[in-house]
C-alpha cells in the first residue's frame, strides 16, 4: 500500500526514527532487509517512515530490545490484522523474553558463586606452608 505522501509532515526521517526509538539507523535498515517494514523516499531519496510503520517499528525495537528474535518477530507482525491475537503474541513474546532472562540470571549467579568457592580455595591455598623437598 502506498501511503498519502502529500502531507510529508507525517513521515519521519531515518535518523529521526533511530532517535526516537533508541536503535541505529543500521538496525531499521536491517528491518526493511529482512522484510519486517518498508520505507519510503520521499526528500532526496532518503528513508522515510509513515505512521503505520513507525507503530510496526515501536513494537519491533521493544521486541529486539528483550532479544527476541527476528523469525519470532516475523510471526507476530503477521497477526497484526487480529489485534487481540497480536497483542497477546507480543506478550507471550515479552514474558518468554523474561523468563528466559531470568534463567540466565540465575546462571549467572551460581558461576559467581563458583567463582568465590574457586577463588576463596585458590588463596588458601596460596597461604598453606608448602612442602620442602
Amino acid at each position: 500500500m502506498t501511503p498519502d505522501v502529500s502531507s510529508t509532515d507525517m513521515f519521519l526521517s531515518i535518523s529521526a526514527m533511530a532517535a526516537r526509538l533508541g536503535v541505529s539507523q543500521r538496525a531499521l535498515r536491517h528491518y526493511e532487509a529482512v522484510g519486517l517494514i518498508q520505507s519510503y523516499r520521499l526528500y532526496k531519496s532518503a528513508r522515510s517512515y509513515d505512521p503505520e510503520t513507525v507503530d510496526r517499528l515501536t513494537v519491533i525495537a521493544l521486541l529486539r530490545k528483550a532479544d527476541v528474535p527476528i523469525a519470532t518477530i516475523r510471526a507476530i507482525m503477521s497477526l497484526r490484522p487480529d489485534e487481540a491475537a497480536y497483542l497477546r503474541a507480543v506478550r507471550e513474546a515479552l514474558l518468554s523474553a523474561q523468563d528466559q532472562k531470568t534463567r540466565e540470571l540465575a546462571m549467572i549467579r551460581q558461576l559467581l558463586g563458583d567463582l568465590k568457592t574457586v577463588f576463596t580455595a585458590s588463596v588458601q591455598a596460596s597461604r598453606s606452608p608448602r612442602e620442602v623437598r
